[in-house]
């Protein structure tokens, strides 16, 4: 004998009290469990103890306090379907209806499929001929369960003849043994049942057994009046004890519609933090990559920012000298005047090179908040060195303004005016000391 009825009992060691499984039930209820479904969005929002219609072009979420929400299908990123027990429905009829649900969503989207490996694995076992029933009536039944249950596309079903070859070689007659040989087939649940004959009608009883835990998840059963639809009622079965099972499991079904998804998370992140965004999207290469080139380029700038600093500090100390006359300051005022001019290409140069870091910076930055909201950049990510602007040639002479060619920030300024005073060469010539002012843009 395959199945025998278990004791529908638990026997508590200590005190040796003894619950009875409809005791159990009713304390249950009482306790009101929780079974929501799960929706999980791509942007990471995640909302739980809901009711999800899945529709056309968007899903229904339907909340405790009668509130609803759609979304777009391609919003979605998993769906985690089981029966709702809210205290409004804990009802036996409500628990059934909530099963059924469950079934008919995963029987009318069977393109929602779970994750790889989180399929749960089914053993069925014959089921067994009670009062009344033929062994050839009940193996019809059997056969009509199995194929029902299969056509739902929720459980990996475990081979059956290689199944009760095994059984039949270990020479099993309790559901006990069952387990065990159904757990080196790697099944997670096993399903045993039997058929009986009351009067006229039908009765298919049913078990879902957790083979690890070795307890029953639950039970069920369908009546099969005379003259009704046998069809009909086996399918009704089916589906209550695939809804059922997804109480005790882990399912989440993955969303087949193809979408852009939202990479809001990602961009915040990578906007208040370079590579941070990447980093959460677990991809550490690229993260620690835009960190680093950003934090490097941030301090090539500091290094840069110095220079100029100090190369504006020589030009302002230059241009005090250009205003003294070379009776004070020993040197002629001409080459004041060049000293002046070398350190205000200096300033120039160096604004430059400072003013390139900055761009380079904010490309960085940019590419990084770019990259977490859109592109999809390798590993082997490159960065490719545009031109850099040529160097601009030097000023003729004093007389002409300086022209400033290329793009630049200036956020390191020189586009200034400055005056500087010194004795022209004619007059210098002549002995006089008029003094002749140049005015240019550096």
């Amino acid at each position: 004998m395959f199945y025998k009825k278990y004791e529908n009992s638990i026997v508590l060691s200590k005190g040796n009290i003894i619950i009875t499984m409809s005791k159990l039930y009713i304390i249950l209820l009482l306790s009101v469990p929780i079974f929501p479904d799960t929706l999980f969005l791509k942007s990471g929002k995640k909302y739980e103890n809901v009711i999800v219609k899945i529709q056309v072009q968007s899903l229904k979420v339907s909340f405790q306090n009668q509130s609803s929400l759609e979304f777009e299908k391609k919003l979605v990123k998993t769906l985690k379907i089981r029966p709702v027990n809210w205290p409004s429905k804990n009802s036996k009829k409500a628990i059934k209806e909530e099963r059924l649900r469950v079934a008919e969503i995963l029987m009318t989207n069977t393109n929602w499929k779970p994750k790889e490996g989180e399929k749960p694995r089914l053993a069925i076992l014959p089921f067994e001929d009670t009062s009344r029933v033929s062994k050839a009536e009940a193996k019809l039944y059997s056969q009509l369960i199995k194929a029902s249950i299969i056509q739902k596309k929720v459980f990996h079903v475990v081979d059956e003849v290689s199944f009760l070859k095994a059984i039949r070689e270990g020479k099993c007659n309790d559901k006990k043994c069952a387990g065990e040989i159904a757990e080196k087939f790697k099944a997670n649940k096993l399903l045993v049942g039997s058929i009986s004959r009351i009067g006229k009608d039908i009765y298919i009883s049913g078990d879902v057994i957790d083979i690890h835990k070795r307890t029953v998840d639950f039970s069920e059963t369908v009546k099969i009046e005379s003259g009704g639809d046998i069809r009909e009622s086996i399918e009704e079965f089916s589906r209550l004890i695939t809804g059922g099972t997804l109480e005790y499991w882990n399912y989440e079904a993955l969303n087949p519609y193809q979408g852009e998804p939202s990479h809001i998370p990602y961009l915040w992140r990578s906007t208040i933090l370079p590579g941070f965004g990447q980093w959460h999207k677990n991809q550490p290469f690229r993260g620690g990559l835009y960190f680093s080139l950003f934090a490097g380029s941030l301090v090539y700038l500091n290094s840069k920012k110095n220079v100029y600093n100090s190369n504006y500090s020589s030009f302002e100390n230059a241009k005090k000298l250009s205003y003294l006359p070379g009776s004070i300051t020993g040197v002629p005022s001409i080459y004041l005047f060049l000293y002046a001019e070398s350190s205000r290409n200096s300033v120039k140069t160096s604004s430059r090179a400072a003013d390139a870091t900055v761009t380079l910076a904010l490309a960085i930055y940019l590419m990084n908040v770019i990259d977490a909201y859109v592109i999809d950049i390798p590993n082997d990510v490159l960065i490719e060195e545009g031109e850099q602007p040529s160097s601009p040639s030097e000023p003729a002479s004093p007389e002409t303004p300086s022209q400033e060619q290329g793009f630049h920030f200036f956020l390191f300024p020189q586009d200034k005016f400055a005056t500087f005073s010194y004795p022209s060469l004619s007059t210098m010539k002549a002995g006089r000391s008029m003094e002749v002012s140049y005015t240019y843009r550096f």
